[in-house]
This record gives structure tokens, C-alpha cells and sequence, in this order.
């Protein structure tokens, strides 16, 4: 399970497998607050704005490394951290 929050006040909520290959695949939903924006200039006005966004990240994902993710709204950078094992 892949869950979280971030200082727009986004949710997300999501699922991963592991590869043979050694990388974590998942697809990540995401839905933006009315009232909020994002990094890549996405805002929600009138209703939440949901956004589904596929995740391939190294086995070794949480290890104090940024991380560029293409999604839906654009680009963006982040940080994971895990906080109990796969």
C-alpha cells in the first residue's frame, strides 16, 4: 500500500508490486483539495481535482534521494519515505 499527505494537503493513495528486476511499480491516486495548487501550477477552483499517476522507483527508494516522477500535472521531484517494510 502506498498512502501519504503533503503540505498542499493532497491525499495519496495507491499500490506497488515488486519486479523481478528489482524496482517497486505502482500506480498512485492523488486528489487535490478545492482551494489548493500544485508545484506544476495545477489548481483545484471548483470541485477536487483526482489524478491517477503510474510510480517506478529503486528497490531502495527511501534513502534520503530526490526522485523525478512524470505526472499528469507535470513533473515533479520528491522524497519517499518508508515506514514499515515491503
Amino acid at each position: 500500500m502506498i498512502a501519504g499527505t503533503d503540505i498542499a494537503g493532497m491525499l495519496y493513495d495507491g499500490t506497488f508490486e515488486i519486479t523481478p528486476d528489482g524496482f517497486v511499480l505502482g500506480r498512485v491516486k492523488y486528489v487535490l483539495p478545492v482551494g489548493s495548487s500544485t508545484i506544476t501550477g495545477l489548481s483545484a477552483t471548483d470541485e477536487p481535482i483526482e489524478l491517477i499517476s503510474p510510480l517506478k522507483l529503486p528497490l531502495v527508494f527511501a534513502n534520503d534521494t530526490v526522485h523525478r516522477i512524470e505526472t499528469p500535472a507535470g513533473p515533479v521531484n520528491a522524497k519517499f519515505k518508508k515506514v514499515r517494510g515491503l
